[in-house]
């Protein structure tokens, strides 16, 4: 099974790797959950989450780079916290969830598909550096009211 196979109420089983993990919480710093973007053989990716009381059993099983099998889990649609645009679904790791951790002696993933690397580290490939950024459009009023300045980067 790969992750274009899931379906709303798939439970696995699924062999995945964990490209990024990270922890949840809220605007008053309370943890929420222990979340993951995990790929399949074929390179597809998913958000995958595992809330606050239970994200413990998985701390030390799920670790960046790492390729697991996972059974148990719940895939469902999710429309409000989407980490993944082209995504509907996300699996939740619950209680019943099993992790067995996998060789990967293949090679068969990815790996690292979001190396992320501080601005300063930044080496060009190909002679060329590749930055992704975000922009957004301010009116006049939100800019002097923040007293924004503009920012100019020279590469």
């Amino acid at each position: 099974m790969v992750l274009t196979d899931l379906r709303e109420g798939s439970t696995g089983p699924i062999t995945v790797m964990v490209c990024r993990k990270w922890d949840v919480t809220n605007v008053n710093g309370r943890y929420m959950s222990t979340d993951y973007v995990v790929s399949d053989v074929k390179g597809g990716m998913i958000h995958c989450t595992a809330r606050n009381n239970i994200a413990h059993y998985f701390f030390d099983k799920l670790k960046e780079g790492g390729v697991y099998l996972l059974k148990g889990f719940t895939v469902q649609r999710t429309d409000q916290y989407r980490i993944l645009k082209d995504s509907p679904f996300v699996i939740w790791l619950n209680g019943s969830t099993t992790v067995k951790r996998v060789d990967d002696t293949s090679g068969s993933f990815t790996r690292y598909p979001f190396l992320l690397t501080a601005f300063e580290d930044l080496e060009p490939t190909e002679g060329k550096y590749f930055v992704g950024g975000e922009s957004k459009q301010l009116t006049y009023e939100q800019v002097a009211a923040n007293k924004l300045k503009t920012a100019q980067y020279a590469l």
